[in-house]
């Protein structure tokens, strides 16, 4: 079968890299999204930082899910937690407000489908 432990651990792995890639891009190549007048990096920058900072933390938390996964289920179920809340927050706002860079749409959505795949690991896992 297509999901299989082989599926599951690789598919963690690539959540992993999409977290610590996304933190990455942010931190060092932030004027490639927060292009003005439309929209600046947000000052002061503490609560970016902090989001960063969650997102680079459950990075490596996938990254220990892949290295062993039945021992980490309750990491999942924070990444199933944390990326809904996520995926709700930034797609109501984005819908309420225009000035959001649209390529965090691609975020809303890579972190949508991770919910589904990490929802369904669970189920396997069972």
């Amino acid at each position: 079968m297509i999901f299989s432990d082989s599926f599951y651990r690789g598919m963690f792995f690539i959540a992993a890299i999409w977290n610590l890639l996304g933190c990455a891009f942010l931190l060092f190549l932030p004027r490639l999204i927060f292009v003005p007048p439309y929209m600046e990096k947000p000052f002061p920058p503490l609560f970016y930082q902090a989001w960063l900072a969650l997102a680079l933390v459950f990075g490596i938390g996938y990254y220990f899910v892949y290295k062993d996964m039945y021992a980490n289920k309750n990491i999942v179920i924070m990444g199933i937690l944390g990326k809904t809340i996520f995926v709700i927050i930034f797609a109501v706002n984005m819908l309420m407000y225009t000035n959001i860079p649209k390529i965090f749409w691609g975020a809303v959505c890579g972190d949508a489908v991770f919910v589904i795949f990490f929802l369904m690991f669970l189920a396997y896992a069972e």
